[in-house]
């Protein structure tokens, strides 16, 4: 059921417990729009999500999903955009959670927002300024501008997480097709919708450097962003096809958060022979279910409304004798795994003498 005129406020999380009360309690003293908090915590240390949940006692708009690993931003970000996708709110607003994006701004989002324009909070536009000094603030303004020159995007913020993003735009987003994370996550989403033609628009504001805690980016994350900014600026309109949500559930945690991983085929069926199930052509045939991501697990799988009621029979069909003649190989690997492991075998027979190995072939 779409909610009409209905916002989602978007935080992703990970050691937050100083910031998190303080933040919920800003956000809904903007009554003049009707909204829902998303707090998506990657199982933060400090229990982040313990303060959510206790919040969430008088806050019934107030929803948390805790993941159980920090999978990192970019993931975190996707599992809000496919929530607000699935439940098709009017319109989706991302933010830090650590002050540094003050929320009386989300006002200013709500009067510019319409289903054609993407909105961003902006510290290097007309009306802009950031708290941050010497190496910090050179570093992020000469990444701001070798990005908007390399990607030829009309925006001087490129690498903020504070936008907002209209049920149209947020339609329009695959997120199977985006693979960047850190900083580079925010550039590659800004080069689609430009790309896709949306205009663009920046509301000046001032960025506070947080507060409590200490910043979350690794350095390598720096690297990393830098090469896949080179990497995004060959890639062209056509890598990013329309969105797909796929509504079945996880295999693994059960949570309605799949995204396509791997397409392999165009046909909504596949007629399959046993042939196809050989367990050494199967890499080679072009005859392959999609692969799916759950964004609550990391968990790759095919999705439960793709899987074969009879793939039991196809496989007891299957004489694979490229597979028996390999034999001997597929022996002197298995032994090195099982040397590999070993140690942590014998460790677990110190406190559980009935340990038993499981071989789950993929």
């Amino acid at each position: 059921m779409i909610k009409k005129n209905k916002i989602l406020i978007g935080i992703a999380t990970y050691n937050e417990c100083d910031n998190i009360t303080k933040l919920i309690k800003e956000i809904n003293k903007i009554n003049i729009i009707n909204f829902d908090i998303l707090i998506v915590d990657d199982n933060s240390p400090d229990k982040t999500e313990l303060k959510v949940k206790n919040l969430q006692k008088n806050n019934n708009n107030l929803l948390l999903i805790k993941r159980n690993g920090k999978f990192g931003l970019g993931s975190a970000r996707k599992r809000i955009f496919h929530f607000a996708k699935v439940h098709q709110y009017d319109a989706l607003i991302t933010m830090d959670a650590d002050f540094s994006h003050p929320p009386d701004l989300i006002k200013e989002f709500i009067k510019k927002n319409d289903q054609n324009t993407f909105i961003i909070g902006s510290r290097y536009t007309y009306g802009g300024s950031t708290d941050y000094i010497g190496y910090r603030k050179y570093i992020s303004i000469i990444g701001n501008y070798v990005s908007r020159k390399l990607l030829k995007i009309p925006s001087y913020e490129i690498t903020t997480s504070y936008r907002l993003f209209p049920r149209k735009i947020l339609n329009s987003l695959n997120l199977g097709q985006i693979k960047s994370d850190g900083y580079a996550f925010f550039a590659e989403i800004l080069k689609i919708i430009h790309l896709k033609s949306f205009k663009i628009i920046e509301i000046p504001f001032h960025f506070s450097d947080r507060k409590k805690n200490v910043s979350k980016i690794p350095k390598m994350q720096i690297v990393y962003s830098i090469l896949r900014l080179l990497q995004l600026t060959l890639i062209k309109k056509t890598h990013y096809k329309n969105s797909k949500i796929n509504f079945s559930l996880c295999r693994g945690c059960q949570a309605q958060a799949l995204i396509i991983y791997k397409k392999f085929n165009k046909e909504k069926k596949i007629n399959f022979l046993s042939n196809d199930f050989s367990c050494s052509s199967v890499i080679k045939t072009k005859k392959k279910p999609d692969l799916y991501k759950c964004l609550e697990c990391n968990l790759i799988q095919v999705a439960s409304n793709d899987s074969l009621d009879n793939l039991e029979k196809f496989y007891s069909e299957v004489v694979d004798n490229n597979y028996i003649n390999n034999l001997d190989n597929k022996y002197k690997t298995f032994t090195k795994v099982l040397n590999k492991i070993k140690p942590q075998i014998n460790e677990l027979k110190k406190n559980n003498s009935k340990i038993k190995i499981l071989d789950i072939g993929s």
